[in-house]
């Protein structure tokens, strides 16, 4: 072998050996996934996190880098075959969830506090805003741009006390069909669930109305306590695209039923 030849083989020989030696200390990144969450206002954030971290330990991680305290109305969303809005399982570990890296997420306002002005921190009221703003670019929509003379601080609480006001402040919808194979939209938000057809309001379930929610295969069920003049409990049944938007909903009402019915201060 010419000796040329000889001595670069011999050198890629080391260099081989050399970053094979090198290899174990870059093991512990293998510990870590690369997570890329879209924020409200657009930006985004670069993350690593320990694959085995749990939904409720990343959101948790998210929070703390943007410096918020009333973490329990946020959650995060990610794509999953198809549906862009599911919401990360707090007790699931993310690696379950989402499979490719890095792993992309949108931070969002999951439960909407039905009187904004009672939010004890100002950063929690401005990423409220944050996520009105995009709410109402989806449906045309405007609110009065702040008065002369405030802070920014009275301008947001009077942009969330006008924000409240409106019909689909904080609710997140599903399509759906009712009895009559008539398409509709199931809403569900702090007060209850709601019916809309053609973008109208047809019916109105509050939470204290609601005795039972189920779901059985696509079909999504409401068992409301007997009126003022009834004597019998009543179901209400609706359909669904398929099994898992059934459960997608019904997994919604219970959160939302929960965290408006059964906790009166959300606060960390």
């Amino acid at each position: 072998m010419p000796e040329g030849v000889a001595k670069d083989a011999k050198g890629a020989k080391e260099e081989t050996k050399a970053k094979t030696k090198e290899s174990p200390k870059r093991r512990p990144s293998g510990n870590l996934a690369r997570v890329k969450v879209e924020l409200l206002d657009g930006s985004f954030m670069d993350l690593e996190a320990d694959r085995k971290i749990r939904g409720h330990d990343l959101l948790s991680k998210v929070c703390d880098s943007l410096n918020l305290l009333e973490k329990d109305y946020f959650g995060l969303l990610y794509e999953d075959r198809g549906d862009p809005r599911v919401w990360i399982d707090l007790e699931k570990r993310v690696s379950k969830l989402i499979k490719h890296e890095p792993w992309e997420l949108r931070f969002a306002v999951k439960f909407y506090p039905p009187e904004p002005a009672q939010l004890l921190e100002e950063l929690t009221r401005y990423q409220l805003v944050l996520a009105i703003r995009k709410d109402l670019l989806d449906v045309i929509c405007t609110i009065r741009p702040r008065r002369r003379g405030q802070t920014p601080a009275e301008a947001e609480l009077n942009y969330l006390e006008n924000a409240k006001k409106l019909a689909m402040y904080g609710v997140d919808l599903h399509p759906a069909k009712d009895s009559e194979n008539v398409d509709i939209t199931l809403g569900v938000c702090s007060s209850g669930l709601l019916v809309h057809r053609e973008k109208l309001r047809i019916n109105r379930f509050a939470w204290p109305k609601i005795l039972k929610i189920s779901y059985k295969r696509h079909n999504f069920y409401v068992k409301l306590r007997p009126g003022e003049f009834e004597q019998f409990e009543s179901t209400v049944g609706f359909k669904l695209a398929n099994h898992r938007a059934a459960k997608k909903l019904w997994k919604t009402c219970v959160e939302h039923h929960t965290f408006f019915r059964y906790v009166p201060r959300r606060v960390v």
